[in-house]
């Protein structure tokens, strides 16, 4: 399977996530996600986003809970829109990517440097 560990950014927030595009490598793995519904083709574009801190991983952003949260749900769908864009440790952020900054997030592991 395909996996990046991004960094996501908004307003006072920040999460870091593994997300998996669920594409086989092996044969173990066609077998496995095929069982559980995916399509298993290079065309596949969904991600699934995990964030550990929370206990949650999700298939679909527009399934996140309606509780007023915009961060996770508009950071998967821009993460699925742009997979091919994304590398290792990037900063997904939320206020950027909606116009409310003008400048993107660095990374905090440089601030803790």
């Amino acid at each position: 399977m395909l996996v990046k560990c991004l960094e996501i950014r908004d307003r006072n927030t920040f999460i870091p996530v593994m997300c998996f595009r669920p594409i086989p490598e092996n044969e173990l793995q066609r077998y496995l996600l095929a069982r559980d519904g995916w399509s298993c083709s290079e065309n596949e574009h969904c991600v699934i986003v995990i964030d550990t801190h929370r206990n949650r991983a999700m298939h679909n952003p527009y399934e996140y809970p309606s509780n007023g949260a915009r961060t996770l749900p508009f950071a998967h769908r821009y993460i699925e829109q742009h997979w091919h864009e994304l590398h290792d440790g990037d900063v997904v952020d939320v206020e950027f990517i909606l116009g409310e900054t003008t400048e993107k997030k660095q990374s905090e592991r440089y601030a803790e440097a």
